[in-house]
């Protein structure tokens, strides 16, 4: 269950500003974040949203990294 739950929250397909985060990644991390607050500490809830929070904030700093690596390609 927590897989197909999981799955259905970074399904699809993404657009956004070079060098910004992904909105959707942005709005995931926050509101998951926000839920998890409301449910009680320890809880299955609890861990699924703060770890899908935590995994956006993941997708948010990885693909910073990607966009700040120097290829050496001349643009």
């Amino acid at each position: 269950m927590r897989g197909a739950l999981w799955a259905a929250t970074i399904t699809g397909s993404r657009m956004g500003t070079p060098g910004e985060p992904f909105p959707e990644d942005v709005q995931q991390r926050d509101e998951c974040a926000k839920i998890a607050t409301t449910l009680p500490k320890g809880s299955p809830g609890e861990t699924f949203y703060k770890a899908l929070s935590e995994s956006a904030q993941e997708n948010i700093r990885r693909h910073a990294e990607m966009d700040a690596r120097d290829d050496r390609r001349e643009w």
